[in-house]
């Protein structure tokens, strides 16, 4: 039969695929041995762990356990030695209820001090982003739609330009099958349209590569940025002197006044970068924002102007 790790650490696929493990500890084997059994079947061992518990509300159930990676961890089957250099996947207990959705790229300095970035520790946590679920019941064009938003938030300066940015899109394996895979499929080919320059897959040795040179390129150590993070310190790009939103704040719709007859692009983003609106017009609007929810967000024109309203209760 075929051996899928030797096939996929093969050409063509050994340039875009890698494989860590997940299940850190099971059946009295440990992450060593896990890798010593990757590289038995032909796969390239990494020295990355592919997710970890930063925080933990019952430390007697699932205590916090990435701060054990700092040391070389040897194996307790096979007795091999393995060194970690980066986590990601920083999650929590209960499951998936307090998940540091960074799109950063830093070094922790502790367990009760994680999102501190430390230049003396040794381990790198790579960002997830938001981290969308992509399975059988999520809505593929609202994660397109999500990332696409995003994208736009930084190049349209509504996040700052001087960071690092990285996203993850999380699947199961329990969900393959070929309906899956269709949706898989719509994902990728959308996010491909999006310019090399702003959006790239990588695996996350690419990734800590790409990280390394813009490193270098900017004279910065680390980026830190938050899944819904808001801009506190960068200027607003004011609106043309009769480009007008109103009311602000508003609550069930919203008015949108152009400067003149020409078309215009008119696109609203939350603070996560999630599109909401974007249609061309020639004349003035009316938005049926009843439904949205409270909170800020940007409208922008053109691509040159913006202006931040608020949805109101």
């Amino acid at each position: 039969g075929t051996n899928i790790f030797k096939l996929l650490n093969a050409s063509p696929f050994n340039d875009n695929i890698q494989i860590d493990p997940r299940s850190k500890n099971n059946g009295g084997r440990n992450i060593a041995d896990l890798f010593h059994l990757l590289d038995s079947c032909g796969a390239n061992p990494s020295t990355h762990l592919g997710g970890c518990i930063y925080y933990t509300t019952n430390p007697n159930i699932q205590p916090i356990d990435w701060e054990q990676y700092r040391n070389p961890v040897v194996g307790n089957i096979y007795g091999n030695s393995w060194q970690c250099s980066i986590i990601t996947g920083a999650g929590s207990f209960p499951p998936h209820s307090n998940d540091l959705n960074d799109f950063g790229v830093f070094k922790p300095d502790a367990p009760d001090n994680f999102y501190h970035h430390n230049p003396d520790q040794n381990l790198w946590c790579l960002g997830t982003g938001c981290a969308p679920l992509l399975d059988s019941l999520a809505d593929a064009q609202a994660i397109i739609d999500l990332i696409q938003g995003q994208v736009d938030s930084i190049q349209n300066g509504l996040w700052p330009s001087n960071r690092f940015y990285i996203t993850r899109i999380m699947t199961n394996q329990r969900e393959y099958g070929p309906l899956f895979f269709q949706k898989v499929k719509m994902v990728m080919d959308s996010l491909a349209l999006i310019p090399a320059e702003q959006l790239q897959w990588a695996t996350i040795g690419e990734t800590f590569d790409a990280f390394q040179a813009w490193q270098v390129e900017t004279s910065q150590d680390f980026s830190q940025w938050r899944c819904g993070q808001i801009i506190s310190s960068n200027q607003e790009t004011g609106p043309k002197p009769d480009f007008l939103i109103l009311p602000n704040p508003a609550t069930t719709s919203l008015e949108i006044r152009l400067p003149d007859e020409d078309t215009h692009l008119i696109q609203v983003f939350d603070l996560l970068g999630r599109l909401w609106y974007s249609q061309r017009l020639q004349s003035s609007a009316m938005l049926d924002i009843s439904k949205w929810p409270k909170g800020m967000y940007v409208l922008g024109l053109d691509h040159k102007w913006q202006q931040k309203w608020i949805k109101a209760e």
